[in-house]
């Protein structure tokens, strides 16, 4: 669609062209700008043209006072029109496929007042510009006094300039100098040289340079200089390969492992060495370090002389010393770049304010309704990239139950899990390795999954299929169909890694995706020809997380909104018409803090604010989990939205607790939620697991209250005897103790499965014998 004066006014607020100063013209759909209409916005300062269909900003287009253009998520292949924004301080261009590092630098170049590009600063491309620029400038200066500077000695007439520009530059062309360019910015570098060499002939000005060349070699050459590094540019990959199988392993054996690959090294290359209050879990460890012997990957099973031994340890022997404040790094980020600080919103009374919570005071202690035991069954460790079963570095981020594909509310006993390089799915009834996915690409490592189920056919509705979604450190989102060890699809939208996921769940095809790039992007995942593996996959929409990046994504029916807990604060967005949504948040939920911090021993301020657990019960209720609390959070989503949302702007609500329920104060960061049927489990790093029976609170649709409800059971961590894989495997409970980073529940509540931060996947089996 091209963009007319209609669709302007109407953005504008219906101002004159020549008055608007702020225009949002994202998600319009549009292909192509008429200068004749551009041109006349005279006063504009800010224009956001992002997530169109826009090929091209033609190069007659003057917008005279623009300081903040977004072009993001467009087809833009070159940023050739700086020089007509002279005003121009902030550019963003991200998800412009076309657009690499070096039409950055030439956008710098083209365009002396800018002073960013997305998220990197102005400076740090200006110097890359100048290596490259002081490393031709000689070369160039040389090359024009070999060839041109006797017959151009007195200057150059005006009506020969571009024909000597012309042979100049073909000459260039022809060197070496120009065939060992090695970027197409240096190519740009070389002309744009070229050129200003000819402009200083021609004004006899070339040797009044402060570059003068009177003892340059004239045949000085830039054959064996090395130009600085630069980064790869991304290429697109969205074309679907079929049957691009991962590896798997056989269904009757578990996986055979080849190398042993401890984490002593890796550790110590990556670990802080100062493990001090602020700084994050590390998402990934790596293999990569010498290896061991191989052996091979067991499962762990009670009842069996030869397998491990399991009884549960007493409270008392449950409070080993855990390395208090440590948060985890999820990506190899450097530490400034983990969190931020989120933006200031405008509230209710109009004041600009920083998001602020509630205090509950005075608690009383109560309990809710008990859950019967669950006894540990299989601990299985298949996440080693080198099939290790000694490997004890790789985290298991999330796992989650795979549904029924006829009755998509039920779930089968397989459970997928994912850490490091590999997707596992794993038979808890038997323990087994069913499937094992590895990732081929070596910047990848999981961190998050989520299943859907779709119908192969729209018009007859009973063949149904499960697909699995899978995403981490690669910043793609992998569509992987498991009955055939397939990974169908890329998609590819998000700059850094992603750390949730979640498909609607009344429209199966609809996924969200998270990431560190401070966005959510809604896709259409479409439906796969099962014969060839082909798709097509739709971006549909780009939301942002203002200062700070999801780290759990949960969708209400009841209410039709996608929330989103993340490093800083809670969102929300209202789904009515997902065609329409806002790009910004329309709510800012303040959750409340309970716990008094004065007596904490943690200089990190913030860490409260770090909502790691966010997961939906039914009708209408969300239990979350913040860094730093001692309780969950349980309220009333639907009580806590306004029945009136006006407006663009985010609006702050307090959030009014309807239940508050005992955990464990710990600063250890993603340590994520799971429900099912009422039920909601969250681990700690003891290596207990907590559950809470809200059924009761639930059905009674209980209102707000500031009462701490005991949990319905703890489970603590087993010991457990190694028995004759004590030489291969060590040991499971180290002193620094074990962190559960995730847990699943099934719809009966029969299986809950957890994964660990020492690349364990724990099943436990509802015991028969109540205790």
């Amino acid at each position: 669609m091209s963009l007319s004066e209609a669709v302007i006014r109407k953005a504008g607020n219906g101002l004159a062209l020549s008055k608007i100063k702020s225009l949002d013209l994202s998600d319009k759909n549009l292909t192509t700008l008429d200068p004749k209409i551009m041109n006349q916005l005279v006063t504009l300062q800010s224009l956001d043209l992002s997530n169109n269909n826009i090929s091209s900003i033609p190069t007659d287009i003057c917008l005279p006072s623009l300081t903040t253009f977004d072009i993001s998520d467009n087809s833009i292949s070159s940023l050739s029109f700086g020089q007509k924004f002279p005003k121009l301080a902030s550019l963003y261009i991200a998800g412009n496929h076309d657009l690499g590092k070096a039409d950055r630098l030439i956008a710098i170049v083209e365009n002396s007042s800018l002073t960013q590009i997305d998220d990197q600063r102005a400076s740090s491309l200006l110097q890359v510009v100048r290596q490259i620029r002081s490393k031709f400038e000689i070369q160039v200066k040389a090359k024009w006094e070999v060839l041109f500077a006797e017959p151009y000695a007195t200057g150059i007439p005006d009506d020969e300039v571009d024909q000597v520009t012309d042979e100049f530059l073909d000459c260039l062309r022809k060197d070496n100098l120009f065939k060992n360019a090695d970027s197409k910015f240096e190519k740009y570098m070389l002309e744009k040289l070229a050129k200003e060499m000819v402009q200083s002939a021609k004004n006899l000005s070339i040797y009044n340079s402060t570059h003068s060349l009177p003892g340059t070699p004239r045949s000085a050459r830039l054959n064996d200089l090395q130009s600085p590094e630069t980064t790869p540019v991304r290429q697109s990959s969205r074309t679907p390969v079929p049957n691009k199988r991962l590896i798997d392993t056989p269904t009757d054996k578990p996986p055979t492992p080849k190398n042993v690959v401890p984490a002593s090294t890796q550790d110590s290359e990556r670990t802080p060495k100062k493990e001090g209050r602020g700084q994050k879990r590390r998402r990934d460890s790596s293999p990569g370090s010498p290896s061991k012997p191989s052996s091979k990957s067991y499962r762990t099973e009670t009842g069996h002389m030869s397998s491990p031994k399991f009884s549960h340890r007493s409270p008392a022997s449950a409070t080993k010393t855990q390395n208090k404040g440590k948060k985890r790094r999820r990506s190899s980020t450097p530490e400034s770049e983990c969190k931020q600080k989120a933006k200031s919103y405008r509230t209710e009374t109009g004041q600009l304010s920083s998001p602020k919570y509630t205090a509950l005071n005075n608690p009383r202690i109560d309990h809710l309704a008990p859950v019967p035991d669950y006894d540990p069954t299989y601990f299985v460790r298949c996440h080693s990239d080198e099939d290790s079963p000694s490997d004890d570095n790789t985290k298991v981020w999330r796992c989650a139950f795979e549904p029924k594909p006829n009755n998509p509310s039920e779930h089968t006993n397989v459970v997928a899990t994912v850490g490091g390089k590999i997707v596992c799915l794993v038979d808890c009834q038997t323990g087994k390795v069913m499937r094992r996915f590895k990732d081929t690409d070596k910047k990848e490592s999981f961190y998050t999954l989520a299943w859907t189920t779709i119908h192969l056919d729209e018009e007859n509705s009973t063949e149904t299929t499960n697909i699995l979604a899978v995403a981490g450190d690669a910043c793609d989102v992998k569509l992987i169909h498991p009955s055939q060890l397939v990974m169908y699809a890329t998609l590819e939208g998000h700059r850094r890694y992603i750390s949730c996921l979640a498909f609607h769940p009344s429209y199966p095809t609809i996924l969200f995706s998270g990431g560190k790039d401070n966005r959510i992007i809604m896709w259409d995942i479409g439906i796969p020809d099962l014969s060839d593996y082909s798709t097509n996959f739709r971006k549909l929409k780009c939301l942002v997380t203002p200062g700070t990046d999801p780290l759990n994504l949960a969708i209400s029916l009841s209410t039709n909104s996608l929330l989103a807990g993340c490093e800083n604060t809670c969102y929300l967005w209202k789904l009515k018409d997902m065609n329409k949504l806002n790009k910004e948040p329309d709510l800012e939920l303040s959750l409340p803090i309970t716990d008094d911090k004065s007596d904490s021993a943690s200089d990190d301020s913030n860490s409260s604010d770090i909502v790691d657990g966010l997961v939906m019960l039914s009708d209408n209720y969300v239990v979350t989990k913040c860094v730093g609390n001692s309780c969950l959070t349980m309220f009333d989503l639907k009580s806590s939205i306004p029945k009136k949302l006006q407006g663009r702007r985010t609006r702050s609500v307090k959030v009014t607790p309807t239940a508050l329920l005992n955990y464990t104060r710990t600063t250890v960061d993603y340590i994520y939620l799971a429900a099912s049927q009422g039920l909601v489990a969250a681990g700690d790093d003891k290596g207990s697991i907590h559950l809470y029976n809200l059924d009761e609170l639930v059905a009674e649709k209980a209102k707000s209250c500031d009462t701490v409800l005991q949990q319905s059971r703890v489970l603590d961590w087993p010991e457990i005897s190694l028995g004759r894989y004590t030489d291969s495997m060590k040991e499971l409970v180290t002193e620094k103790g074990v962190v559960i980073n995730s847990i699943a529940v099934n719809h009966s509540r029969d299986y809950l499965v957890c994964g660990t931060d020492n690349n364990l996947v724990c099943i436990w089996k509802r015991s028969s014998v109540n205790v």
